[in-house]
């Protein structure tokens, strides 16, 4: 505050749900790893999209995080060391195992 670095604090809980800031939070949040993910740092190979020079990396539903990247081995190590990287400098933590379902389009 004023100018200065607060002391360091420890975080006891969540955000209460019904927290009417809670909605605004999670955009906050949302659009901080989607441009992370998007950065031309991380290298990440999204699908082409028809008819357009972009590219789909991820896209965000409710409280779901979904990313849709080229199937190589390498890319998918990139994504895995990208949302380690951003989840060790955000803070955040992220739900493995059963909420992962890979899935193959052709």
């Amino acid at each position: 505050m004023a100018g200065k670095i607060g002391s360091r604090f420890q975080l006891t809980r969540s955000v209460w749900q019904r927290c009417p800031l809670t909605p605004f939070l999670f955009l906050f949040f949302a659009e901080a790893i989607a441009c992370f993910l998007y950065a031309p740092q991380t290298d990440l190979r999204g699908l082409k999209l028809p008819f357009s020079n972009s590219k789909l990396i991820e896209a965000e539903f409710v409280d779901d995080t979904t990313l849709y990247l080229q199937g190589e081995v390498e890319n998918l190590r990139k994504a895995e060391q990208a949302v380690n990287m951003f989840c060790n400098g955000s803070g955040a933590g992220k739900q493995l195992g059963a909420n992962i379902s890979p899935k193959v389009i052709f």
